[in-house]
């Protein structure tokens, strides 16, 4: 039954490459969409206890909303609703661990004893209920437990964090990959979460030192209970216990589910969960969609482009006895045929093609899940589906051709022009839209990342994660950095502007104050570029405020700049330092972030800095691996590219997600531009071939080769125009709303125009080398072939 078609296939070359490669590509890229989707909607879908787990967060003023909320909160719910059958906290660190050799950079949370009870995550070696009990007790990934201990049992054994605090193993659990929770490598009992920042622990909350959202709390709730919707309640309790809580910020406390959390909008501001990118998915599953249109529109327009060469065929098939259900029946079984060979292709791309695409998306994608049962059985209905939606129109005009049409040739007209202008116009359109919007993102992002910030992002090495123990080695590396050729200047402070330093925000005489407050050596300033009002040079002991600091100091406190640190002591900074004027303004972070009232106290020293710059000159690699060399030197640590970053690359950075949306949607545009490419290319190629005829006949009657040629290549812009006026005003609708995100913009409708000339002149040369052969060829041939 199939033998005339693979006849078909084999005489048709340009036909079969062009729909199976179609169908390949498109097919590749919904199984790896697909897969990718599928992943991040399961995430955290395996904890058994997950419909009744439930995360604190806060909004403020009414916007910003976060997950996330200071531990003590969480302690005191457990006491006064007995709906809440238990709670935990944790909190976020990075740290260095050792077993007697050089430190491992890791990931650390500290969690509250029923972190196991809470969450039902595998534990391999230890008791669920006793292994976080100790303050000293940790528990170790089984990944991390690989690379501390080898083969060895890790159980029992000592560990050692920024090399004084000893902790015992008593637990390791599997890898945490599948869930909301960052990357982890070690847990500890939350106790321990004041060593790295006092503000988190109930000891300094109930002294007034808070971090609002410091730490993740999450409720187990009993089976029928929910704080959902019950926000109003939640904020008036809380404010019985927690001192000017409605002061500083007009604050609400609501919960979220936790199976939410991931794909929610929340803001995370202590790195103990993350936060997948629900726009990237549905962006990635319309544009998959889209190219896999592409490939079924390419197939039905050419299919049909072409159908008067099977025309014969499935004529005299019909005057043999078939019935037009017979051979509409056949048509789409070829088609089902086709897609079913392209998809075991597709399946091979995309075990090849999956590292690659999971990168791109900062996954793993899971590629043998390809071959469960399950889902080679979604994949055998998509493609019945897909062969039938191809097949549907060609066997509805193919079947219903009679002899009486292929004589008079009648039948190639009334199939030329029907559906080829429509699927050119809307494959057009798609493209022009799709490159359109990578164009606008692409430059948009790049505005952002080149905005000036007011500081200094050049050649600025930043060793963020910074733990390093004892002040003497953090001395000696500061020495020896300043040492090295490559080294222009070198600052140990706690914030940067790239991290935007601290938020202290307080309630002075029943009026909220907050303030972005920073400690720093006195090369701080030199190494990011920051100047002081009248040219006045940064001194030790002093203090500098910026103009909206200066605002806040004398409207809101009603004191004077030289009072402040009399009045409010900060935290860290010394209440002796004495006021030394103004500095010009900068930004914090990235362009987009308002302007912050902003306090920099400069010390001889910082004995325990959140991050170290370096001012670097020459090569940027060959500085990067000397400051390496150094910082094993110091402290017997290897300094990996997380832990020490370039500026300019921790702002890009901060602009991931919209960098890696821009990139997908350019590789999407690239792939449509490629597929509509081909299919005009036959398409031209069948169209002209069609009306070879016509064209030698006004050849004869005196029309020049270039009057021909620009006749058909007419024919075929024409519907690029229409098609770039309706992408156009697409794109322009799109990039208004996904604009409306940013305050700071780069004036992007020129984009739009590029997009239409690039697809104008890919179109163009489809078109141009088909009608060249055609003006170029003698009329005769085409007569006489009629």
């Amino acid at each position: 039954m199939m033998k005339s078609y693979f006849v078909f296939l084999s005489r048709n070359k340009g036909y079969t490459l062009i729909n199976f490669f179609g169908l390949s590509v498109s097919l590749m890229f919904v199984m790896l969409i697909g897969l990718y989707t599928w992943q991040e909607k399961s995430i955290d879908k395996q904890v058994a206890n997950a419909d009744r787990i439930e995360a604190l967060g806060m909004s403020f003023d009414g916007t910003d909303a976060c997950e996330g909320i200071h531990h003590y909160v969480g302690t005191q719910l457990r006491k006064h609703y007995p709906e809440i059958e238990s709670a935990c906290g944790v909190c976020h660190n990075g740290t260095w661990v050792s077993c007697g050799g050089d430190y491992l950079s890791a990931s650390l949370l500290s969690a509250d004893t029923t972190f196991f009870h809470v969450f039902d995550y595998k534990l391999l070696k230890g008791d669920r209920n006793s292994c976080l009990t100790a303050d000293n007790s940790a528990v170790l990934t089984e990944s991390f437990a690989r690379k501390l201990f080898g083969s060895a049992d890790p159980m029992g054994q000592t560990v050692t964090i920024d090399d004084t605090i000893r902790f015992r193993v008593t637990g390791i659990m599997q890898d945490l990959d599948n869930t909301v929770f960052c990357h982890t490598d070690m847990l500890t009992n939350f106790s321990q979460a004041k060593l790295y920042n006092m503000a988190n622990s109930d000891e300094f909350f109930v002294k007034g030192s808070i971090n609002y959202t410091g730490s993740s709390v999450f409720l187990l709730m009993r089976p029928g209970h929910s704080f959902i919707g019950r926000s109003h309640e939640l904020t008036k309790f809380i404010s019985t216990f927690w001192p000017h809580f409605q002061e500083s910020w007009k604050c609400e406390v609501f919960t979220t589910p936790f199976s939410h959390l991931y794909l929610s909008k929340l803001d995370t501001n202590n790195d103990v969960t993350r936060r997948g990118n629900p726009t990237l998915i549905n962006i990635l599953m319309v544009a998959t969609l889209l190219i896999l249109l592409f490939a079924v529109t390419n197939y039905i327009n050419l299919t049909v482009a072409i159908s008067g060469r099977r025309a014969r065929e499935m004529a005299t098939r019909q005057l043999f006895g078939a019935t037009r259900r017979r051979v509409f029946a056949k048509l789409v079984a070829e088609s089902t045929l086709l897609c079913l060979v392209a998809w075991m292709v597709a399946l091979l791309l995309a075990v090849a093609f999956a590292p690659v695409m999971g990168h791109q998306l900062d996954t793993t994608l899971q590629v043998s899940r390809l071959f469960s049962l399950a889902c080679i059985g979604l994949s055998l209905l998509l493609i019945v589906v897909i062969g039938t939606l191809s097949g549907i129109i060609p066997g509805l005009i193919t079947s219903r051709v009679k002899p009486i049409e292929i004589i008079k040739g009648t039948f190639v007209h009334q199939t030329k022009m029907v559906l080829s202008r429509v699927f050119i116009v809307f494959q057009n359109i798609i493209t022009i839209t799709m490159l359109g919007c990578a164009l606008i993102m692409l430059a948009q992002l790049r505005h952002l990342v080149n905005a000036p910030l007011g500081f200094n992002k050049d050649n600025i090495l930043v060793i963020s994660t910074f733990n390093s123990g004892h002040p003497d080695a953090i001395h000696t590396f500061m020495d020896l950095l300043r040492r090295e050729s490559c080294v222009a200047a070198a600052s140990a402070s706690m914030g940067t502007p790239l991290d935007g330093g601290n938020n202290n925000t307080f309630a002075f005489n029943g009026k909220a104050v907050s303030m972005q407050f920073f400690i720093t050596d006195p090369y701080f300033m030199n190494v990011y570029g920051l100047t002081l009002k009248g040219g006045c040079k940064p001194q030790a002991h002093h203090f500098y405020i910026n103009h909206e600091a200066e605002a806040e100091i004398k409207n809101i406190m009603g004191i004077r700049p030289q009072e402040l640190l009399r009045k409010n002591p900060f935290y860290y900074a010394d209440s002796l330092d004495v006021y030394g004027g103004r500095m010009n303004e900068f930004l914090i972070d990235n362009i987009q972030r308002e302007q912050h009232p902003m306090f920099i106290d400069i010390q001889p020293h910082v004995d325990y800095p959140w991050a170290i710059s370096i001012k670097v000159k020459g090569d940027p690699q060959t500085a990067f691996n000397t400051v390496a060399d150094v910082y094993h030197t110091a402290f017997h640590k290897v300094m990996t590219d997380d832990d020490a970053k370039f500026a300019d690359r921790i702002i890009q950075d901060k602009f991931h997600q919209e960098q890696q949306t821009s990139h997908l949607v350019t590789l999407f545009a690239f792939m449509a531009i490629l597929i509509s490419l081909l299919g005009l290319v036959a398409m031209a190629t069948y169209y002209i071939g069609q009306r070879a005829k016509e064209i030698a006949i006004r050849k004869v009657f005196g029309s020049t080769r270039a009057q021909v040629r620009r006749r058909l290549i007419r024919t075929f812009m024409q519907y690029v125009a229409i098609a770039f006026v309706i992408g156009s005003l697409l794109t322009v609708w799109l990039m208004l709303h996904w604009m409306s995100q940013f305050s700071y913009r780069v004036v992007w409708w020129p984009w739009i125009l590029v997009a239409g000339a690039v697809v104008f002149a890919v179109s163009l040369l489809a078109v141009f080398v088909q009608s060249w052969k055609a003006g170029n060829e003698n009329p005769v041939n085409n007569i006489k072939q009629e």
